[in-house]
């Protein structure tokens, strides 16, 4: 009886601890979302200072919340986010805004990607 308690709570704190996991990672996703949109629309009005501001921001950002999702997330996908907010550091600061909207872009889609991957699917269950 004494084992059946134990499991039981082990099981619980379990899904517990995926919830909390899952939520955070999904936050983390969204803000990085909102972030870029706002990055979108200060390259759009051509302020490269404070997109410059805004892109260090962010890779500050990602710096700081990479534990869960490092842990959680397949780290390869983490660590491209990470890449790419630090090719778009270098991008603007540089005035190339081509490449600026190309990893603007490519870090949006990466986050909606890992947000999709983490939702709780059929298909991503099996």
């Amino acid at each position: 009886m004494k084992n059946a308690i134990i499991s039981v709570i082990i099981f619980f704190g379990l899904l517990i601890g995926i919830f909390f996991l899952n939520n955070s990672v999904i936050d983390l996703c969204d803000s990085i979302k909102y972030k870029t949109d706002d990055m979108e629309v200060i390259l759009l009005n051509q302020d490269y200072d404070e997109a410059y501001d805004k892109a260090v921001e962010l890779l500050s950002y990602l710096q700081e919340n990479d534990f869960i999702a490092s842990i959680y997330t397949n780290h390869q996908d983490f660590d491209a986010l990470r890449h790419e907010a630090v090719r778009l550091c270098l991008y603007i600061s540089k005035n190339d805004i081509g490449e600026a909207y190309s990893s603007l872009h490519f870090i949006k889609y990466s986050a909606q990607t890992i947000k999709h991957l983490q939702s709780v699917t059929l298909g991503n269950i099996f």
